[in-house]
């Protein structure tokens, strides 16, 4: 360690994590780091989690694959559902609507269903959401849990900065404190018919959700899976063989996280 680091590394050590984080939050606010895009569609980064998805989604594009296949879809077929397990606070939509808008696509052409288990997720999920226009329209959010279980209360672990909300003991972060939700049923909060594009990032619970809605995944046309535990892709990969979705792309491969890409060959 350079001499002159220490004194910044030991101050670091004495200052609590809640009260870096609190400050780390208070920073970002109040640098108003807001742009609006030329769809119209406006993005806010208020913390350095909003700066780490901005970045894995707009900057780098982790799902642009994936909405383009629906793209293809909804020009197919005049329209197209969305399904968003785990919508945080709504940068995924937001990239979604901005790509469906500079093909010329219309909100008229796409329903969204967004599951989040957060309340405080959800609040800010609208007031961003509601800022896209008639775009915000599209979108119907349930404050959920997602997983193998359909039914009932159970415990999730939430953390700063809205960056995880997971069931996973295992995954929970340091410091994350004990929150409750309800699960719900996805396939009888999603009409029936295709859902032309489900993108799944739980938190741990990937397998969970695989296991318990073959059905579903069955008419599924393309899934992008965020896939947190590197000893469940295998087992993800041959669930999804089973219910048609082959074809894989591996759009990201980090030390924390995969993100996969399957659809109908």
């Amino acid at each position: 360690m350079k001499t002159k680091d220490f004194p910044k590394r030991l101050l670091g050590s004495l200052v609590p994590d809640r009260m870096k984080r609190c400050f780390q939050e208070k920073l970002f606010s109040s640098l108003r780091l807001n742009w609006r895009l030329n769809s119209g569609i406006e993005l806010e980064v208020l913390s350095t989690t909003d700066w780490s998805l901005l970045n894995d989604i707009f900057v780098e594009g982790e799902y642009d694959g994936a909405i383009q296949l629906l793209v293809g879809r909804i020009k197919a077929n005049g329209a197209g559902v969305v399904v968003n397990l785990g919508a945080n606070v709504g940068f995924f939509e937001l990239r979604l609507f901005q790509l469906l808008h500079r093909t010329g696509l219309s909100p008229g052409q796409v329903k969204v269903y967004s599951f989040e288990p957060d309340e405080e997720n959800i609040q800010e999920f609208h007031r961003r959401v509601s800022k896209a226009g008639p775009w915000h329209a599209t979108v119907t959010a349930v404050r959920a849990l997602v997983g193998q279980q359909k039914s009932g209360q159970a415990t999730y672990w939430k953390s700063h900065n809205h960056h995880s909300c997971t069931a996973k003991a295992g995954r929970k972060y340091a410091g994350a404190w004990e929150v409750s939700a309800d699960y719900v049923d996805v396939e009888s909060a999603v009409p029936c018919g295709p859902v032309d594009l489900l993108k799944c990032d739980i938190e741990g619970a990937e397998w969970d959700f695989v296991q318990g809605y073959p059905e579903l995944l069955k008419r599924t046309t393309a899934g992008v899976f965020e896939i947190h535990d590197p000893r469940e892709v295998d087992k993800i990969r041959e669930a999804l063989r089973q219910v048609g979705l082959s074809h894989e792309q591996i759009v990201a491969d980090r030390s924390t996280n995969s993100v996969h890409l399957f659809s109908r060959p």
